[in-house]
């Protein structure tokens, strides 16, 4: 990895749900740091993966708010070392990710984007019309706004 922040996205849920330009980025990659450990596709991760998290800022944090920005302080001065940083984050990065909110203001930042929960949905769902898909992924994405 070059200097800088590459951010991946893990999928919503199994090791077999990363995208394949999502495994890529992982294979390439010597260490990654996550936003969390807790999630299920962390136990598919490569295998040489050097794997660290922030679990530890949500114990500490007082806040949301103080949590993401430190989470960030952290990415932006691990982003400063010639081989950057790997930031792994559950879902995908471009759907209601503060952390990755905040680090795109101002500059641009590659995002390798993870499958979606509607995605997921969609495919043991064929049945169910768009528009019901739809409003069920706004409702989900509601609720993990306020979990998080």
């Amino acid at each position: 990895m070059a200097q800088g922040i590459t951010v991946v996205g893990l999928g919503p849920g199994a090791p077999e749900l990363l995208t394949r330009e999502a495994w890529d980025c992982l294979s390439q990659a010597r260490e990654i740091w996550l936003r969390t450990g807790r999630h299920p596709a962390v136990a598919g991760l490569p295998g040489h993966l050097v794997v660290h998290t922030f679990d530890d800022l949500y114990e500490q944090a007082k806040d949301s708010e103080e949590l993401y920005a430190a989470i960030v302080d952290r990415l932006l001065a691990l982003a400063a070392r010639p081989e950057g940083v790997c930031y792994g984050v559950p879902g995908d990065p471009t759907v209601g990710e503060a952390t990755v909110q905040r680090l795109r203001r101002g500059a641009h930042r590659p995002l390798v984007e993870g499958a979606r929960r509607l995605q997921e949905a969609t495919a043991r769902l064929s049945s169910r019309p768009p528009l019901v898909l739809a409003a069920e992924e706004r409702h989900v994405a509601s609720i993990e706004a306020r979990v998080r």
